[in-house]
């Protein structure tokens, strides 16, 4: 998954898919703006996020900031 900004907004491209913009819902929650049903949650350090977990029902799928 790439999550980008672009022109201020969290953008986000799921594995082969079409970028979805990211809803703010909590400090390091988000929602595809799409969707209320998925969920993005990014895991933060004293830095970047280092990972971020995306839910969907019945599916949780964690992503490893690489580079």
């Amino acid at each position: 998954m790439l999550v980008t900004v672009h022109e201020g907004r969290l953008l986000a491209f799921p594995e082969d898919g079409p970028g979805v913009f990211l809803m703010p819902k909590g400090e390091h929650t988000f929602t595809p703006v799409m969707t209320e049903e998925a969920r993005v949650a990014f895991e933060v350090g004293n830095g970047p996020a280092t990972a971020l977990t995306f839910e969907q029902p019945g599916k949780a799928m964690r992503y490893v900031r690489v580079g």
